[in-house]
């Protein structure tokens, strides 16, 4: 009996460390949880900034000459939106 109640310590011993580890697992986990939290939160503050310059873009593309249309998509890194506006505006003239 006495051998028995050893091993179940044993058992229980290991169970104890495998716990230990997951618990420091799970400590890392929620570390690199907390981190990535604060990477999108700068890339949403930085999205936030950038969105009034592309309003300016859209802006001067719209008031550009239709001359201008095709030079100005090639020379400024303009959103998807005017890009779009662009082709649905040279599909719309054909």
């Amino acid at each position: 009996m006495a051998g028995v109640y050893q091993q179940s310590g044993s058992l229980y011993r290991q169970l104890a460390g495998t716990y230990q580890q997951s618990g420091v697992f799970y400590r890392q986990l929620a570390g690199a949880y907390q981190q990535s939290g604060s990477f999108y939160r700068q890339l949403a503050v930085a999205y936030q900034q950038s969105s009034p310059v592309y309003q300016q873009l859209e802006n001067a593309y719209q008031q550009s000459p239709p001359e201008l249309s095709l030079l100005a998509l090639f020379k400024a890194p303009f959103s998807a939106n005017v890009v779009n506006q662009f082709f649905v505006s040279q599909l719309l003239t054909m």
